[in-house]
């Protein structure tokens, strides 16, 4: 018997279904953590209007990793637009070696 090392938050999934159909023009992004005492995957923020990735990747804290769900605008050579339902990928920043013992997992 296997057992889930993470659960997702129902509230996160609802968020995450209302992002997926979203009908707005701009880009956006969901940020998630893992809640360390539950286990569960929690909605941090939502971003609505980034301009750009940098920013969004600068916002993110260091000290945990975040889990990132963006939709960007794409324009493509033949005139259409399209916002593709984003990446979804893992992120955090390499410690330093003299960061306390209590941010490292």
């Amino acid at each position: 018997m296997t057992m889930p090392l993470c659960t997702i938050n129902p509230d996160l999934k609802e968020s995450m279904r209302k992002f997926r159909f979203r009908r707005a023009t701009t880009n956006a992004a969901i940020i998630m953590k893992v809640d360390q005492i539950t286990s569960e995957i929690i909605l941090e923020e939502e971003v609505e209007g980034l301009e750009d990735a940098e920013a969004l990747r600068s916002s993110i804290p260091d000290t945990q990793p975040r889990y990132v769900l963006i939709s960007w605008k794409i324009e493509h050579s033949d005139g259409r637009v399209s916002f593709p339902y984003g990446v979804y990928l893992h992120y955090t920043q390499r410690l330093p070696a003299t960061a306390p013992n209590d941010v490292c997992w």
